[in-house]
């Protein structure tokens, strides 16, 4: 009975140390699973952070390609607005004074600033005298925007109508606004007629109608006094004004580059 009971015993005893081996072995592996599942985790993100770092590598060289792009086309337009600009008031700087006319050399803008020259009020017929000046000036001014160098920049020439803020009647703002806004459409849309007449400019007619347009602009851009106080007669104009095809191309860099 002793040696059976012994024997019980020592069975019980081994099936206990198994036991609590097979536990910890458990442990162990379950431990080893556990590590093995921070390690993968630490080389998932390992691998996110360096495409991360790939990615911010690879926007900071398009960002650099597209700021340089940007520095060289705004280099190009500058130096064709300058060109184009040279070239008119070589052509133009005698006549400028007799017209009442003004280039801007930020906007190359050609602006006829004599209203009663232009047109009588609130009509839109071209008078006679304004006529004179167009045939005079848009053959030649139309001259130097074809030329081989300045040609293909060209993205549109506008003709743009301007009024002053007042109009007959004394209506409200709103009601002069709008009456402005048909007054100087009407008349752009005629000084745009008008020029397309010109005999000098019919090896060019195609290429005009694609680039040519006619902008109505009612009070929209007032001229205005050394006061700030708005200036009518000046308000009153004609304006030609070129978009270059780099003023595009900067605004889509600049977007992007802001995205």
């Amino acid at each position: 009975m002793v040696f059976l009971l012994v024997a019980v015993l020592f069975m019980n005893s081994l099936k206990e140390e198994q036991k609590k081996i097979e536990d910890d072995a458990l442990n162990k592996n379950k431990l080893a699973q556990k590590y093995a599942q921070i390690a993968k985790d630490a080389e998932i993100q390992a691998q996110k952070a360096k495409e991360a770092q790939e990615k911010a590598d690879r926007l900071k060289k398009l960002a650099e390609a597209q700021a340089n792009e940007l520095k060289q086309v705004a280099v190009t337009y500058n130096e064709t607005r300058q060109k184009i600009y040279e070239d008119l008031m070589k052509e133009f700087k005698d006549d400028l004074p007799v017209w009442n006319a003004v280039i801007d050399p930020q906007d190359l803008s050609v602006r006829f600033q004599e209203p009663d020259v232009l047109f009588d009020n609130g009509r839109s017929e071209l008078k006679g005298k304004f006529k004179d000046i167009l045939n005079s000036f848009f053959p030649r001014y139309i001259g130097i925007l074809t030329k081989e160098e300045f040609k293909p920049c060209v993205e549109e020439i506008r003709i743009e109508g301007h009024t002053s803020s007042s109009y007959s009647g004394d209506p409200s703002p709103d009601v002069a606004y709008i009456g402005n806004m048909r007054l100087s459409q009407d008349r752009t849309r005629a000084t745009l007629e008008y020029v397309l007449k010109i005999p000098q400019i019919t090896p060019n007619k195609d290429w005009l109608r694609f680039h040519l347009t006619a902008n109505g602009l009612s009070s929209s851009h007032l001229r205005t006094n050394p006061d700030g106080s708005e200036n009518p007669d000046l308000s009153r104009r004609v304006e030609f004004r070129i978009r270059t095809n780099s003023d595009d191309r900067i605004k889509k860099i600049s977007t992007s580059l802001t995205q």
